[in-house]
């Protein structure tokens, strides 16, 4: 689906080096099935970057409480934000 623009990190990096990975990035997807990585989710959300997450974690449904628009990991699409 992604193709050559798919990167999966799979290996700790040093965090100014993450930062900036994560700046340089235009999509992200969290495929948890329980709450995991709210630092790095708020840090996303933060950076204006598309969020993907399952829609049955408690950060998925507490975003859509409070007005932040995330998307639904299974109906990934890859066109930009507006």
């Amino acid at each position: 689906m992604f193709g050559d623009d798919f990167m999966p990190l799979t290996t700790f990096m040093p965090i100014k080096d993450y930062y900036k990975l994560l700046a340089e990035v235009d999509t992200v997807v969290f495929n948890h099935d329980r709450q995991q990585g709210m630092g790095n989710i708020i840090q996303v959300l933060g950076l204006g970057k598309k969020l993907f997450l399952d829609t049955s974690t408690p950060q998925y449904k507490l975003f859509q409480r409070q007005g932040i628009q995330v998307f639904d990991v299974n109906q990934i699409d890859l066109d930009p934000l507006s």
